[in-house]
């Protein structure tokens, strides 16, 4: 494995975590539960198939996969799952489980965004404000900065201030 792609995925795994974290979802994902997750994934139930994927994408209780984790992710966010959304356009993002794709990366991200939820919100700033996936339009960034900013989001937080206020020098 070449350094960039271990240091993507480390990436993604140390972000993943910090999502499940915000989320609230246990990271230890005994057998038992995976066990019904799986069934539940089977009937259609979104949050089992996003847990499913994030279990895959863990490594817990099964063998690590980010093939399978965004095959889960991607069924659990056509059924509007908000954090499998966001998941997928990190996968998307950084090219993991998937080949790259910013313009997918972003419009996953706007779909959970469009939701309310604060890091797609910030992630959707990000793709407006460098043009990644999406066109430039700090508009835009704005909008989706003081969004997730309003809900307590500390990077939004930060960045919407030093955006402003660079408006203002000018």
């Amino acid at each position: 494995m070449q350094d960039g792609c271990f240091m993507r995925k480390c990436r993604f795994i140390a972000l993943f975590i910090g999502i499940m974290a915000i989320a609230g979802i246990p990271i230890s994902l005994s057998a038992q539960p995976l066990s019904r997750y799986s069934e539940e994934s089977k009937g259609g139930k979104a949050e089992a198939q996003f847990r499913l994927g994030a279990s895959y994408a863990m490594g817990q209780g099964v063998n690590q996969s980010y093939e399978r984790a965004v095959k889960w992710y991607r069924k659990a966010a056509h059924r509007g799952h908000s954090i499998a959304q966001h998941n997928l356009g990190i996968c998307y993002a950084e090219g993991v489980g998937v080949a790259q794709n910013h313009c997918k990366a972003a419009m996953w991200f706007s779909r959970s965004a469009k939701s309310g939820f604060a890091l797609a919100q910030y992630n959707l700033a990000i793709c407006y404000y460098h043009g990644t996936g999406r066109p430039k339009n700090i508009s835009k960034a704005t909008k989706w900065l003081r969004k997730a900013a309003e809900q307590g989001h500390p990077l939004a937080q930060h960045d919407l201030n030093i955006l402003q206020n660079t408006q203002n020098k000018r």
